[in-house]
């Protein structure tokens, strides 16, 4: 889902991996905690 990934990556999210299960396909993301204090400031 383009629009949900969109907006996870606003809210600071960075891709990080691929995983294909049962023929999907999906974009693993993560959030460091600093990253996510800086923007709370």
């Amino acid at each position: 889902n383009r629009r949900a990934q969109k907006c996870f990556s606003r809210c600071g999210f960075t891709p990080y991996g691929h995983l294909k299960k049962d023929g999907y396909s999906f974009i693993l993301m993560e959030l460091h905690r600093k990253e996510w204090e800086k923007r709370q400031v």
